[in-house]
């Protein structure tokens, strides 16, 4: 369930309505932050740690078994030195860098993690226009598309310098 809920910001802005969700529980979270006008900053820092966390499962999965991930997708074991390339890649740049950005959030750092899910993204997503995937399980590959779309989603607060100027 969501609505909306007043917000007394300081004298210069008055009451704004802000958008809150309620959870399975009932409890009530308001989506806002210091900044009324960028909903979104909310997002960053959960969606960070999703970046990580997933991140970490899929770079350690092909870095130390690509052989394991074709066979649970059920696709060709073809060229899996690539994706043991991926899963180191994977480790260093999404699981490094949202660690390093969860550690000390900084604009230059979070472009990088909104550019790299974006990119991500789309060439996962283009890969699957084309049919380039072999998989039999081809549900895995389309989960992880979503879940790379609402990543870079989430993200995209953290690369806009009012991210930045409102967490002060």
């Amino acid at each position: 369930m969501s609505g909306w809920a007043e917000k007394q910001y300081p004298s210069t802005v008055g009451i704004r309505r802000v958008p809150f969700a309620t959870d399975l529980l009932g409890k009530n979270y308001l989506l806002y932050s210091s900044n009324p006008t960028m909903n979104l900053d909310a997002l960053a820092r959960p969606t960070m740690q999703v970046n990580l966390w997933a991140s970490l499962g899929y770079g350690v999965f092909l870095l130390a078994a690509p052989d394991m991930f074709c066979d649970l997708l059920k696709a060709e074991a073809v060229n899996t030195s690539w994706l043991r390339t991926i899963g180191a890649a994977l480790l260093g740049t999404n699981v490094v860098g949202s660690w390093l950005w969860l550690k000390s959030p900084s604009l230059d750092m979070g472009r990088v993690q909104t550019i790299t899910a974006g990119l991500e993204t789309f060439a996962m997503a283009l890969s699957l226009l084309l049919g380039e995937f072999t998989a039999e399980n081809i549900w895995m590959v389309q989960a992880s598309v979503a879940l790379a779309f609402v990543v870079t989603i989430g993200l995209y607060s953290s690369s806009l310098s009012t991210y930045y100027d409102s967490e002060g």
